[in-house]
């Protein structure tokens, strides 16, 4: 049967927590006081996947009313009302797990209510602890701002108007540097966007309105507040963008956050690894390859400092784990490479955790011209990452050339075409560089098939013309040897 709303839930809640879940469905909170019990029940039976031949809507039906005749209108509404006592489990747990989310809600709710006294405690005591918070971002600043909004409104609505006064001079100045840093980041997080060809009106309002802001002089007036530092590196940053190469600024923001870098929120340091790793990138594919070490440098500080994390308790992702390997091994640097699959695989996602290993293990192999070993690697490797896919392809062209296995290289090339022709799950970057490098990778077996001076000098030319492109330094060294 098709996947439901309802497997998808169930399958998010965690082994530990089904106990409780259950616990949850028993309770008086169960919607208009059905008994959803064993319909919960009936699904945990093939938790996590449901994929079973024996869960039919039938059989949640038949859980439900055993004695009736199946009535697909009222199973599908059962499950619908399922769904949302789900979607409350989940939530009840998320609050539990998050005292601030569960603070801020109690805040409101007292202030619905008019619990005027246990509110003002609450978030006398909530503004306090945000205000001397150590951690920089701009999740405080957020929050610190709704806190004096929301006491804004209690002390209206208790006409306390000198302490209201008092509050909202504090109040314009939090949320002046968050408008300012939320600017910053949302322009620079977009022009970063707009780097890999994704661009819209939207980029264009935003670069419009920016330009008509002087946020130098913003930050220097706002010299003496504990933001200055992060205000500085955003700044930098927001600079980088005033040119296609601003490499003076790039080091000034690099500098200036490493200094700091214990003082800001996890959240934070991710947003400003990320815009300086797009910048590196970025110049990197414009062929500047005093960039490539650079890139490993500034990976190994990511890692460092778990910069990939958003809050702390994600997996490492794919691409991040692979351009690692990637600039490792362009810096020769394979027991750097050995060293951080043996440690950091576990931080995949379990679902492609053998599919990256995998990969990566084939990648060193391929640079330490094991072409064989490489191949059976890759054979083995799982094919549920496309980018990884394409990767491969690439990189089994290689092997089969340097292993003289002409027909499986000819074999292999006809496939590509043939993704070339399908796949859409490609970004328009990495069909021009895969196109290209499979035309390339043609004409070269022809030219080694059949040696022809003229064909030679001229795919000779016609290489060396190109900025980017996989593999281009190996591919001239076999032309030259024709």
């Amino acid at each position: 049967m098709k996947k439901l709303k309802i497997f998808t839930l169930l399958s998010s809640i965690q082994t530990i927590e089904l106990k409780r879940y259950i616990r949850y469905i028993k309770s008086d909170s169960v919607f208009e006081s059905r008994d959803y019990l064993p319909l919960a029940e009936h699904l945990l039976k093939f938790y996590p996947d449901f994929n079973s031949k024996l869960l039919t809507l039938g059989s949640m039906y038949n859980s439900l009313y055993p004695e009736k005749i199946f009535n697909k209108r009222v199973i599908i509404s059962r499950l619908s009302e399922l769904n949302r006592i789900t979607e409350n489990f989940l939530l009840s747990i998320r609050i539990n797990k998050n005292s601030a989310l569960r603070d801020k809600l109690l805040a409101e709710e007292l202030m619905h209510r008019k619990i005027y006294e246990s509110f003002e405690h609450l978030i006398d005591k909530l503004i306090k602890k945000e205000k001397y918070n150590s951690k920089i971002s701009e999740k405080q600043l957020y929050d610190l701002d709704w806190m004096m909004m929301i006491k804004g409104e209690y002390l209206t609505n208790r006409e306390k108007f000198p302490e209201i006064h008092e509050l909202l001079g504090e109040n314009i100045t939090v949320f002046f540097n968050y408008l300012v840093i939320r600017l910053l980041t949302m322009y620079c997080a977009m022009r970063s966007i707009g780097n890999f060809q994704v661009t819209g009106t939207s980029a264009k309002i935003l670069d419009s309105f920016m330009r008509q802001i002087n946020f130098e002089n913003i930050i220097k007036s706002n010299s003496d507040s504990r933001l200055a530092g992060y205000m500085n590196v955003m700044l930098h940053i927001y600079k980088l963008y005033g040119k296609k190469s601003n490499d003076k600024e790039y080091y000034k923001a690099k500098m200036a956050f490493l200094e700091n870098i214990h003082s800001y929120e996890q959240n934070t340091k991710f947003t400003i690894f990320s815009l300086l790793y797009s910048y590196a990138i970025l110049q990197k594919n414009k062929g500047r390859y005093d960039f490539v070490k650079e890139i490993y440098d500034l990976l190994k500080l990511i890692i460092k400092y778990n910069g990939y994390l958003r809050t702390g308790n994600e997996y490492i992702p794919n691409m991040l784990y692979r351009e690692y390997i990637f600039s490792a091994l362009k810096q020769k640097d394979v027991k750097g490479a050995e060293k951080f699959i043996e440690n950091y695989s576990e931080n995949l996602a379990p679902e492609y955790r053998e599919t990256v290993k995998q990969y990566s293990i084939g990648k060193i192999k391929m640079h330490l011209k094991d072409f064989a070993a490489a191949l059976k690697i890759y054979d083995s490797c799982p094919s549920n990452l496309p980018i990884l896919n394409l990767d491969i392809r690439i990189d089994k062209l290689v092997a089969l050339y340097e292993l003289g296995h002409i027909d499986e290289f000819i074999n292999e090339l006809n496939k590509n075409k043939s993704i070339l022709k399908s796949n859409k799950k490609i970004t328009a970057y990495q069909y021009s560089s895969f196109k290209i490098y499979n035309t390339l990778m043609e004409k070269l077996v022809k030219l080694k098939l059949k040696p022809d001076t003229a064909a030679k000098n001229k795919l000779l030319t016609e290489t060396g013309k190109l900025k980017i492109m996989h593999y281009k330094d190996w591919i001239i060294k076999q032309i030259n040897l024709i």
